[in-house]
Formats: C-alpha cells, sequence, structure tokens
C-alpha cells in the first residue's frame, strides 16, 4: 500500500518488524496479506506475520494477533483508499511529516493499493 501523499510504501521497519515505518519500496519488508473481517479488512505483513493496528491511544504499530484493533473499514473507489479503524471510530492510518500516524480522513489518509 503507497500513501498517495507521501508517496512510497508503508511496511515494516527493517529492524524493529513491530514498527510500521513509512519509507518503503516494493521489497519483502511493505508485502501484506489482506484478509477480510465480516465486510471489513485486515493487513497482515508477509514478513513478521503480525497485523497492522490503530491503539486505543490512537497510536498506529504492527504487533496485532488478528484481534478487533486490527479490523479496518476501506473508503474509496479504485485501487484508492482510506483506512478508517473499526475499533477507534474516525480514526485513519496516515503518513504526516514522514511519520506512520492517525488522521481524521484527510488527503493524508490516502492509499493506493497495488495486488500481485
Amino acid at each position: 500500500m503507497k500513501n498517495s501523499k507521501h508517496g512510497k510504501f508503508l511496511r515494516i521497519h527493517p529492524k524493529n518488524h513491530g514498527q510500521v515505518d513509512p519509507d518503503g519500496g516494493k521489497g519483502e519488508f511493505a508485502q501484506w496479506h489482506t484478509e477480510k473481517a465480516n465486510g471489513n479488512w485486515k493487513f497482515k505483513n508477509h514478513k513478521s506475520g503480525k497485523y497492522l493496528r490503530i491503539k486505543d491511544d490512537k497510536t498506529v504499530d504492527v504487533q496485532g494477533t488478528g484481534g478487533p484493533w486490527t479490523i479496518f473499514k476501506a473508503h474509496g473507489s479504485g485501487n484508492d483508499r482510506k483506512l478508517e479503524s473499526v475499533k477507534v471510530p474516525g480514526r485513519y492510518i496516515a503518513v504526516r511529516n514522514g511519520q506512520v500516524t492517525t488522521g481524521n480522513g484527510g488527503p493524508f489518509t490516502l492509499f493506493n493499493f497495488h495486488r500481485n
């Protein structure tokens, strides 16, 4: 998943697989498996086997085990989507100022998805 504003791919940090990093290319750290979850989505990193999540304190990491914090509603059309947390409504995955954070659905939350 490529952040449309930042222009790079979301990945796990090469030295800390629990940390999400916005500066990826298309390599092994930036490969995600999508899973359906009652009409919503989960994103599991191929390398670490852990899930992307927004936690209660509105921070983002890749340490989820597939529970309710890892479920996202996908908003948008075509390959462009914004990922809203089901557990923390109104909070979206965002890349701002070179950091992965949460946002309220604005331009920093738009991602472009590609399939292999």
